[in-house]
């Protein structure tokens, strides 16, 4: 085994490790030819507009796959968020008003 080996221990002969180093060099260059050009960023921007609607798309089915069999999709869900929020609120100022009127009635703020 008179040959130099590569890391995974096989020897490899010279020219063949010429023509590795040749057939990389050729791809890196035509690599860097076709991504250099404005069509390549073209067809980059189209296939993620393309990804972006297929998702808003996916996430549509799905919810009208849900509202189908009457169970609560994420607009529901954020739906009744909201009106719960809403509804704490209320409950707040309601809360508020009760002890404004309990403390009105009582001055003294002890028991009876």
């Amino acid at each position: 085994m008179a040959g130099p080996f590569t890391p995974g221990g096989w020897p490899v002969a010279a020219p063949f490790r010429q023509l590795l180093g040749d057939a990389e060099k050729a791809m890196s260059s035509s690599m860097e030819q076709l991504v250099e050009g404005k069509g390549f960023t073209d067809v980059l921007g189209q296939a993620a507009e393309n990804a972006v609607a297929l998702t808003t798309l996916n996430a549509g089915i799905w919810d009208m796959v849900l509202r189908n069999l009457r169970m609560a999709g994420r607009a529901d869900v954020h739906r009744l968020g909201r009106r719960l929020n809403r509804i704490e609120d209320k409950l707040e100022v309601l809360l508020q008003e009760l002890e404004k009127i309990g403390d009105a009635r009582d001055p003294q703020g002890g028991s009876a």
